[in-house]
């Protein structure tokens, strides 16, 4: 019985998944961020205003 206690190791804990600084930065592009952060209407919806502020910027 002894033995058979000291050969199992006691379980590891895992790292916190809430501290920020355990986390790796994530570079994505810009768009990509939007995407992943936006739903599917907000896209729609960020689209259409990203075109429009684009038509504006080429008449001015």
């Amino acid at each position: 019985d002894e033995a058979a206690s000291t050969s199992h190791s006691p379980p590891s804990q895992l790292p916190s998944a809430s501290r920020k600084e355990d986390r790796p930065e994530v570079t994505l592009p810009h768009r990509k961020r939007l995407d992943i952060a936006l739903g599917p209407r907000d896209r729609r919806a960020h689209a259409y205003t990203r075109l429009l502020m684009e038509a504006e910027a080429r008449m001015s």
